[in-house]
């Protein structure tokens, strides 16, 4: 039988440290995550003796999420820099149209 494990949540999914990276946890993300596991195959011995179960902690591989306040935050500060960008062009094609109008409004006015 597997193990039973749960994440702990103690410190969530951490970037694997030099010296773990060949360990198994690390090669499939380079991320790992602190997980007790119960395991099945003693959890009725381990009943029996003074209620505890057996339970030990390791770790496991895990996907690195960033948090969604984070993400949201740089998507609003492109989206304002795209803002900003899209307003001097259309500032400056205001500028260029208006310019070419005067001019044509002068050539029309002396001819």
């Amino acid at each position: 039988m597997s193990p039973a494990c749960t994440p702990t949540e103690h410190d969530g999914c951490l970037a694997c440290r030099a010296e773990e990276a060949q360990e198994v946890f690390c090669v499939k993300s380079g991320y790992r995550e602190e997980v007790r596991c119960f395991s099945e195959s003693n959890e009725a011995a381990g009943r029996g003796h003074e209620g505890t179960t057996p339970m030990y902690l390791t770790y496991q591989s895990c996907e690195y999420r960033e948090p969604e306040f984070f993400a949201l935050a740089r998507f609003e500060v492109v989206m304002a820099i795209l803002m900003f960008v899209a307003l001097l062009s259309a500032q400056r094609r205001k500028r260029s149209l208006s310019r070419d109008q005067q001019y044509r409004i002068q050539q029309y006015l002396k001819g």
